[in-house]
């Protein structure tokens, strides 16, 4: 906490023999030199090779984390435990089990996002887990309450409100613990079926974006092969990092259950091929490898379509990968996003002769998967914007 004292007294419940106190007091017993020096030591301990092999990388890195205390805190999960394993922890001690969790490893308050599952299915979760391990699962709910206070710290909470939030946050997640405790479902996901406010918001606008366009501006096609675009940034790799690569990613492919080398839905239960397309080599500590799964069926069925929308005024088009039941209001808080000058709310798009409203999906007008050739127009006309202010209420955005 932000206002704890200074206290002297040696605890027993610490986990080095020659630690009489525990970490929070050994830090404030520390004068800057001898601070500095720690941090230092385990900055170098940690990160030695990757200095040595990319000094630029890891001075980016460095200046960032010196911006903000919260940057510091986010870059330097390995000083975090570097002090905290000086801490016994008397449940641990008492439950071995607690201790040998596989846990995040990084869970601070930024670290929640969107992703898809293995289903196909849109999760809000915590994500980036890069510094999983096996250890106590209390830290990394004390990483988390650490982070939380940092940031409410910095936008000015008094001491008590802080205690307040880390409080809440605690008291709920013993709450969720034990739910999970009482009933017999291994498996529980935050999705649009059971979530509600913001996060079902930012799912929403999650589900309507395009990673298309996001694949393109990092990828391009050659002899009908997905490669990353090259750049003073982005490298090939040595031969030799390229053959360890190869050798460890089929080491990987031979460790993969023989139910998941199949997709039965609609592949015919063939095998699924997996291949590395490219590798190149990222200026920072790792590298960045892109590999393609595919089988001799031609396609994966899904139920996502792709369409353009063109904008009659000027021939402006953007173009979408979508789900065939996403609604059109959905749609229009997209092109809102990305057409400029800003999509109009009295524009019309139409699509086969039909106006396209928005409590409908895309399906329903006949934009399905699997149709080529769907293109959307976006009447933006003088003549469009005043016929469609007239029927704007049977119209729900």
């Amino acid at each position: 906490m932000s206002n704890i004292k200074k206290q002297s007294h040696s605890n027993r419940l610490s986990y080095n023999i020659n630690a009489s106190e525990k970490a929070i007091y050994r830090i404030q017993s520390q004068t800057n030199e001898e601070r500095s020096k720690f941090i230092i030591d385990t900055f170098i301990d940690s990160f030695k090779d990757g200095i040595r092999d990319n000094p630029d990388a890891f001075r980016t890195r460095f200046r960032k984390m010196a911006a903000t205390s919260f940057n510091f805190y986010r870059g330097s999960a390995v000083l975090f435990y570097q002090d905290l394993k000086i801490d016994k922890d008397p449940f641990i001690l008492k439950h071995n089990a607690a201790g040998q969790i596989f846990i995040h490893g990084d869970l601070h308050a930024e670290n929640f996002g969107t992703y898809l599952d293995s289903n196909g299915i849109l999760n809000f979760d915590v994500n980036d887990f890069d510094e999983s391990y096996i250890g106590p699962f209390t830290w990394d709910v004390k990483r988390l309450c650490a982070s939380i206070n940092l940031l409410c710290y910095s936008k000015g909470f008094s001491d008590d409100d802080i205690q307040k939030i880390l409080t809440v946050c605690i008291e709920e997640y013993l709450k969720q613990i034990n739910i999970f405790c009482k009933q017999s479902k291994d498996h529980f996901a935050l999705t649009l079926k059971n979530t509600s406010g913001k996060i079902k918001k930012l799912l929403n606008e999650t589900r309507i974006k395009s990673h298309i366009e996001h694949l393109n501006k990092m990828t391009f096609i050659e002899d009908y092969n997905r490669k990353f675009i090259r750049s003073k940034y982005i490298l090939n790799v040595d031969n030799i990092l390229y053959e360890k690569l190869i050798n460890s990613f089929q080491q990987y492919i031979e460790t993969i259950p023989d139910n998941k080398k199949y997709w039965n839905q609609n592949f015919n239960n063939k095998e699924l091929t997996y291949k590395i397309k490219d590798i190149v080599q990222c200026l920072t500590p790792e590298q960045v490898i892109a590999f393609t799964m595919f089988s001799s069926a031609e396609h994966r069925s899904t139920d996502q379509v792709s369409l353009t929308v063109v904008r009659k005024s000027d021939g402006q088009s953007v173009t979408f990968v979508l789900n065939e039941k996403t609604r059109i209001h959905d749609l229009k808080h997209e092109l809102k996003r990305r057409l400029k000058p800003r999509f109009d709310r009295g524009c019309r798009l139409i699509f086969r002769n039909q106006v396209l409203k928005g409590k409908h999906t895309l399906k329903h007008y006949g934009i399905k998967k699997g149709v080529n050739d769907q293109a959307i127009s976006m009447d933006d006309t003088k003549d469009s914007k005043s016929s469609s202010s007239s029927s704007s209420s049977s119209d729900s955005e």
